[in-house]
């Protein structure tokens, strides 16, 4: 299996994952759809199969219910009987009080804990100056996410919110320069992937808007980089706005064409003190 099909194996499996179906995401790569295709069955049944059905999960429910409420009478009896049983209530607050006194005096000679630097992924975006006659291209997109290497599980992929609200950006604005997105703390690590859902494309041509197609609204772009602890990365999206819009047959749509540039970046906060980082 070459690394190409490989990644594209790998965006249309992230794709049922999202609720899209096979045929959906053969549509993206005709070019590959037979190959692709009995991967795809073969993952779809697998994640079907340890679905369960709706009955047994109204019965799941009905049994955790049941159990809830009968734990819930009597925890009532439980706890007023210790209470009124003072040989059992005695010597569990002597218990109780030692515990505290041994937690006071171990936390005056245990060592302080070392702050942990949480490292930071700011995302940019940037473009090429397009053709003349084009005086806007408002992109706006949501949901950008990344994804760490490693993080398979199963045929399922983990990725990591970066940016959840909408963005948007005007790429004749931002040319020659950069518009920052937004920043996350991430964990470190390697990463190698980013994609974001773009929500809507304005564009506008000799003061006239044009009304433009998004063939596929997710943009996947793949790249290695890693983040080390208490580093800064910036991750630049550099769109070429001339190869990005296509006229076809009469429409205009909107096919990004963007190239992924990573660089470190200046820390401008101080440490991070406990658990930095959750599933």
């Amino acid at each position: 299996m070459d690394k190409k099909f490989e990644e594209i194996l790998d965006d249309c499996l992230d794709r049922l994952g999202h609720a899209e179906t096979v045929n959906d995401c053969l549509k993206h790569y005709p070019d590959y759809a037979e190959e692709l295709r009995p991967y795809l069955i073969t993952a779809q049944r697998l994640d079907q199969s340890f679905s369960p059905s709706r009955v047994a999960k109204e019965k799941g429910r009905e049994k955790l219910s049941k159990a809830m409420s009968t734990e819930e009478k009597r925890k009532p009896s439980a706890i007023r009987n210790i209470f009124n049983r003072r040989l059992v209530w005695a010597p569990m607050a002597a218990v109780l009080a030692l515990a505290i006194i041994v937690s006071a005096i171990w936390g005056i000679f245990l060592p302080t804990q070392e702050p942990v630097y949480a490292s930071t992924l700011e995302i940019r975006v940037t473009d090429i100056p397009p053709e003349s006659g084009i005086s806007s291209i408002e992109v706006t997109v949501s949901n950008i996410e990344i994804r760490k290497e490693g993080s398979r599980w199963g045929w399922r992929t983990r990725w990591i919110n970066v940016i959840n609200e909408e963005q948007t950006f005007d790429l004749i604005e931002i040319k020659d320069i950069e518009q920052i997105l937004g920043e996350a703390e991430i964990e470190p690590g390697n990463y190698d992937r980013i994609r974001m859902h773009i929500e809507s494309v304005k564009l506008v041509i000799d003061g006239e808007l044009i009304e433009v197609d998004i063939p596929d609204r997710q943009l996947t772009l793949s790249q290695s980089f890693e983040v080390e602890e208490g580093e800064k990365i910036v991750v630049v999206l550099d769109f070429d706005a001339d190869q990005s819009i296509k006229r076809e047959n009469g429409k205009v749509a909107f096919k990004p064409m963007v190239q992924m540039n990573i660089r470190k970046g200046q820390m401008d906060h101080g440490p991070h003190h406990g658990p930095p980082f959750s599933d």
